[in-house]
C-alpha cells in the first residue's frame, strides 16, 4: 500500500532508494577520521616524547610539555593554547594553522619549524632556537620574542605589533 497517494513521491521514496540512501549514510562511518593518532596523544602525555608523531588537530589546551621532544611531530591545527613548553624540542616540527595563545615557549628550540598561519598572540618565545624557522602569516600580537636566535627565519607578512623583540637576532 503506498505511503501517499502521490505515485511520483512513492517511486523516489520507494524501499530500495530508502536503503540506499540509509547504505550510503552508514558507509560514511568507515572513513578514516582526520586528525591526530590517539597513540600518539597518550604516548605524548605519559612519556613527554612524541618524536614524527601525528598530533594534527589534537587538543592540548593547558598542557604540560614543558621539556617535551616533539621532533618532526605534525602539530597542524593542533591546540595547544594556554600550554607550557618550555625547554621542550620542536625541532622540524609542523605548527601550521596550530592555536599557541598564551603558550610558553621560552628556552624551546623551535629550528626549522613550520609555523605557517600559527596563532602565537600573547605567548613567550623568550630565548627560543628558531634558526630557520619559517612563519609566514603567523599571528605574533603582543608575544614576547626578547633574546631568542631567529637567524634565517621567515616572517613574511607576519602580524609582529605590540611584540616585545630584543636582544640576539
Amino acid at each position: 500500500m503506498p505511503i501517499f497517494s502521490n505515485h511520483r513521491f512513492n517511486r523516489l521514496f520507494s524501499p530500495f532508494v530508502l536503503l540506499a540512501i540509509a547504505s550510503a549514510i552508514v558507509g560514511l562511518g568507515n572513513v578514516p577520521a582526520r586528525g591526530a593518532d590517539n597513540d600518539d596523544v597518550q604516548r605524548l602525555l605519559t612519556t613527554n616524547e612524541c618524536v614524527e608523531c601525528n598530533l594534527k588537530e589534537a587538543n592540548l589546551t593547558n598542557a604540560d610539555l614543558s621539556g617535551a621532544n616533539l621532533e618532526d611531530a605534525d602539530l597542524t591545527e593542533a591546540n595547544l593554547n594556554g600550554a607550557n613548553l618550555t625547554n621542550a624540542n620542536l625541532t622540524g616540527a609542523k605548527l601550521i594553522e596550530a592555536y599557541l595563545q598564551g603558550v610558553n615557549l621560552a628556552n624551546a628550540d623551535l629550528s626549522k619549524a613550520n609555523l605557517t598561519q600559527a596563532s602565537l598572540r600573547v605567548a613567550n618565545l623568550a630565548q627560543v632556537n628558531a634558526q630557520g624557522t619559517i612563519a609566514p602569516f603567523a599571528d605574533l600580537l603582543d608575544a614576547t620574542l626578547e633574546g631568542g636566535n631567529w637567524e634565517g627565519a621567515t616572517l613574511g607578512s607576519a602580524k609582529l605589533r605590540g611584540s616585545i623583540c630584543a636582544g640576539r637576532t
